[in-house]
């Protein structure tokens, strides 16, 4: 399964549990061409990226999406809010 695929059905689970959920993405490198990712969900979700994920060289194979509030924690992360 691509990765972007196991995060989409990891999120979808989430999203229907009525407590607070962690996603942990553990070391190692994944390379995602995007992935969207909807609720309102129940209760909070939150991911935690252990590992890199890779966006494709040539930015308009990325799917645009509206993106709300997204935390990202990791040992080193740059987050940057963007409008699509």
């Amino acid at each position: 399964m691509s990765f972007h695929k196991a995060f989409a059905s990891a999120w979808k689970e989430a999203c229907l549990s009525t407590t607070a959920v962690k996603i942990m993405i553990p070391g190692g490198t994944y390379r995602m061409n995007g992935v969207e990712v909807k609720g309102p969900c129940k209760a909070p979700i939150e991911v935690q990226v252990d590992g890199t994920i890779q966006a494709p060289a040539d930015p308009s194979q990325m799917k645009a999406a509206e993106m709300g509030q997204i935390s990202i924690h990791g040992p080193s992360y740059l987050i940057r809010k963007r409008s699509f």
